[in-house]
């Protein structure tokens, strides 16, 4: 009857604390998780693809970022094992113990007198115990609240580091896009250098133009070749670069979908400041710290308040052969520590602790200058991209309508062959200068967004 109960008991306690481990891993699952489905890389690569899609590629194999995740995975754990001090500790426990009792029997000696003989106890005990921590000064509290702070500090880099990649991204992306531009536009130098060799030979066919014409429009023909085989390389360097930070073999012929154009875009410096303050990660990362350090204050205090706990065990105490019956029974009550000296190590843990504070609040305020700083310098950049696309639209526009009215001019035999080279000059400078103050005004504002937290694109 006796073993019946104990194995009942036994039982109980083995279902609470599997009770208690299946609530924390409910609690676990129940925390929200980092959503990666919407980052999801395109099922193939065989399709044009977006800088959207491009972000999502990089993200989903970027290993820095994995790196990254599992970190923060890692000090969320840490939070659900300080978390675990606050459950009851359930255990089974065996003990035995021989002990020598100086009472004994009363044994004859040869003069006829009597003496007692050491008695040798076999002590066998086993059962359930249950210990329970009741208040500790909030000192395991405030280690829960710390550790949970520098968890959401992992997470923050995290974020960050996405943003990053992001904008990296952003910038090869951009890259590949003036380099397929810029093979457009020496694709049509090399066109138009040939049609006016064409035209330079046929008026020398028929007596109007001189030898050394020919030989000069000969020149741009074989420089353009040159120049388009260069911007082909570039190319295909933009695209081993692109293939590089978003992870892929550099191998890989990837087709974008967009095009370099202008986008729409304006907000006032005072604006950006104020979203920046708000969303950028590294703000977020270092006020964490800030709440991690106060926390830990928090628990150096609480070492000076006594320690509550309650325990409970029941189990089954057999003596062996002796003479005394074996019994089954239990016990209950309240336990108490306090530490009144240990060389003031709870006095250095607080000032510690508060110099901890001090030292995340100074890094807070660098962090916040810091931020500040990156959007100024991205905003001037942004703007000063604007006005310089806006140049090059007006140059190329003048060197459009110059190249036009030169090559009427000599046509009509009033213009020299230099002319005619030199607006074509001019025109193919013009037209790439926009392309790179295009793809420049582009990756500014991206660059003004990955300053102010924002998303990209």
């Amino acid at each position: 009857m006796k073993q019946f109960i104990f194995l009942t008991f036994l039982f109980c306690c083995i279902l609470i604390a599997n009770l208690i481990s299946a609530q924390n891993t409910a609690c676990a699952q129940s925390a929200k998780p980092i959503q990666t489905s919407s980052r999801e890389k395109p099922n193939s690569l065989r399709k044009p693809l977006s800088l959207k899609d491009c972000i999502n590629i990089a993200i989903a194999e970027n290993p820095e970022l994995k790196e990254a995740f599992y970190a923060f995975k890692t000090q969320k754990a840490k939070t659900g094992e300080a978390r675990s001090a606050l459950y009851p500790n359930v255990s089974l426990f065996y003990n035995y113990t021989r002990q020598q009792s100086p009472l004994g029997p009363l044994a004859s000696t040869s003069f006829g007198k009597f003496r007692e003989e050491p008695l040798l106890l076999n002590y066998y005990r086993d059962g359930a115990e249950l210990n329970q921590l009741i208040w500790d000064g909030e000192h395991t509290i405030s280690l829960i609240k710390a550790q949970k702070a520098i968890a959401q500090s992992y997470y923050e880099q995290y974020e960050r580091l996405i943003q990053t990649t992001a904008y990296e991204t952003a910038e090869d992306f951009y890259g590949v896009l003036t380099s397929q531009k810029l093979v457009s536009v020496a694709e049509e130098n090399l066109k138009d250098s040939k049609e006016n060799l064409k035209l330079v030979k046929a008026g020398f066919k028929a007596g109007l133009r001189a030898k050394s014409d020919v030989v000069f429009a000969e020149v741009p023909v074989e420089s353009a070749r040159l120049e388009l085989t260069q911007a082909v390389e570039n190319l295909k360097l933009s695209k081993v670069r692109l293939n590089q930070v978003i992870g892929l073999d550099v191998r890989s012929n990837l087709v974008l979908k967009s095009e370099l154009k202008v986008i729409p875009y304006q907000i006032p410096l005072s604006t950006a400041r104020k979203i920046a303050l708000k969303n950028r990660d590294e703000i977020k990362y270092a006020n964490n710290l800030i709440e991690s350090a106060k926390e830990q204050l928090n628990a150096a205090q609480g070492n000076f308040f006594p320690t509550i706990g309650g325990f409970a065990n029941y189990g089954y105490t057999d003596y062996g052969a002796n003479a005394l019956p074996g019994n089954l029974g239990w016990d209950f009550g309240l336990q108490a520590s306090w530490s009144l000296f240990n060389g003031n190590n709870f006095h250095y843990q607080v000032k510690q602790a508060k110099n901890q504070i001090k030292q995340e609040k100074a890094f807070l305020r660098d962090t916040k200058l810091t931020v500040t700083s990156d959007v100024q310098q991205a905003y001037l950049s942004f703007r000063s991209s604007k006005q310089a696309l806006n140049q090059a639209e007006a140059e190329l526009e003048k060197a459009t309508v110059n190249l036009k009215m030169v090559r009427t001019e000599y046509k009509v035999g009033v213009a020299q062959i230099l002319n005619l080279l030199d607006a074509e000059l001019s025109y193919i400078q013009a037209k790439s200068d926009k392309v790179t103050a295009l793809s420049n005004y582009d990756l500014s504002i991206a660059q003004l967004k990955y300053a102010m937290g924002a998303p990209i694109p």
